[in-house]
């Protein structure tokens, strides 16, 4: 754009300078209010649903392994005790709402990733490295289980930290075929 048609001949703005001044701040007003707008949407939406990463999810597990050793587990779950106790160890460590739920809910993510690799691990073809707690395999049986198991292929990049102690949680299960 020429700059001659956005100052006058003494320097200043022209209206139309003013003008697009003015239009770019609405603009950048307008986004700024959609953006707060979103993120109180987001964050009213956490009450309800819990994003869980990898040190959640140990809290989690030792709060089970301790229901666990003090005979709370039954086939295929927990009794309702386990589930309260690790709703309060959960919320007492993230200052959380988590109900007992959102703590089956999660029991049942990991119970179905222990499941999975499980059976990976137990194929003919895969190894387990159990110092880097990872999947080994060749790129020819990696590629033919994938075929068939789309659904498990993010299990080969992870590192699964958390197997020991949910093969104490959920060995019994996998066995039962749970």
């Amino acid at each position: 754009m020429d700059d001659r048609r956005l100052r006058a001949e003494d320097g200043r703005p022209t209206k139309r300078a003013e003008l697009i001044v003015s239009v770019v701040v609405t603009i950048l007003s307008a986004t700024a209010t959609a953006l707060v707008f979103f993120q109180q949407m987001a964050a009213s939406r956490v009450g309800r649903n819990h994003f869980w990463n990898t040190e959640m999810d140990k809290v989690l597990v030792d709060a089970l392994l301790e229901q666990v050793s003090k005979g709370h587990k039954i086939p295929n779950g927990f009794k309702d005790v386990a589930y309260m106790a690790a709703s309060r160890a959960m919320n007492s460590r993230y200052g959380k709402d988590m109900t007992k739920e959102h703590i089956k809910n999660q029991v049942k993510s990991l119970k179905k990733k222990y499941m999975a690799v499980n059976t990976i691990i137990n194929t003919s073809g895969f190894c387990w490295d159990d110092v880097n707690k990872k999947i080994e395999v060749t790129e020819d049986v990696y590629n033919a289980w994938v075929a068939v198991h789309p659904e498990h292929k993010r299990y080969f990049a992870e590192k699964h930290v958390l197997i020991d102690d949910l093969r104490h949680i959920f060995g019994e299960d996998y066995a039962k075929g749970g």
